[in-house]
């Protein structure tokens, strides 16, 4: 079983309507280069274009999407939502750790109006 911890970071914690809701599953360094086979240095040298995307990456994308769509539908009031996996030691402040298994609402943070994001 994978552990992590759940943080919301961005304008949800200081916008009442943000654009969107930022969250990260937060994974010890270890557990996520045993996972994702990519130490903390080399995701984030590879995620911001050093590298061509390899097989780690691209596990780790198709994890992010599929956790993505399982926290819409458990959680509609936080789409749009932009999830990613991260190794805990690229986690930076500010940032908000959220138990899941609680409402969003006790969260104390600000939701998306869809409403925004219907064109005319």
């Amino acid at each position: 079983m994978i552990s992590m911890e759940f943080y919301i970071v961005g304008s949800a914690l200081s916008k009442k309507e943000p654009r969107d809701v930022d969250m990260f599953g937060v994974m010890d360094d270890g557990l996520f280069k045993s996972y994702f086979g990519m130490t903390a240095d080399e995701f984030e040298e590879k995620r911001s274009g050093g590298e061509v995307w390899g097989p780690g990456l691209e596990k780790w994308k198709e994890h992010t999407i599929g956790a993505t769509r399982v926290l819409q539908f458990a959680f509609p009031q936080l789409v749009p939502l932009d999830f990613k996996f991260l190794p805990e030691s690229l986690l930076q402040e500010p940032c908000k750790k959220i138990d899941l298994t609680t409402s969003p609402e006790s969260w104390n943070i600000g939701f998306p109006n869809l409403r925004n994001h219907l064109k005319p």
